[in-house]
């Protein structure tokens, strides 16, 4: 009977130790996880500059590190887009006119 008492007083304390230890292993698990995941993301962020077209808007970062070739087509897209953008302004202008 001695014996039952101590066992069922044993099984009681290991019980309340893993009530009291499980919830910080969760979070401590969950802290790790996310550190294994966002750290390195971060550091890759800080270490890498922003690109060249986000840095200078105007273009001009874009052709130093293009070749001829590259250069030509994106002065070729670049001159057609704007002429593009010219013939929807205006026909936007004669839309408006109709109405």
């Amino acid at each position: 009977l001695f014996l039952f008492f101590v066992h069922r007083i044993a099984g009681f304390k290991l019980f309340q130790f893993f009530v009291h230890i499980l919830p910080f292993s969760v979070l401590l698990c969950t802290y790790i996880s996310l550190g294994l995941v966002f750290v390195p993301k971060l550091r890759f962020i800080c270490r890498v500059p922003p690109s060249a077209d986000e840095a200078h808007p105007n273009g001009n970062a874009v052709m130093r590190g293009l070749s001829k070739s590259d250069q030509k087509r994106y002065e070729h897209l670049r001159i057609e887009n704007e002429m593009l953008q010219k013939q929807i302004d205006e026909v936007r202008r004669s839309i408006f006119r109709l109405f």
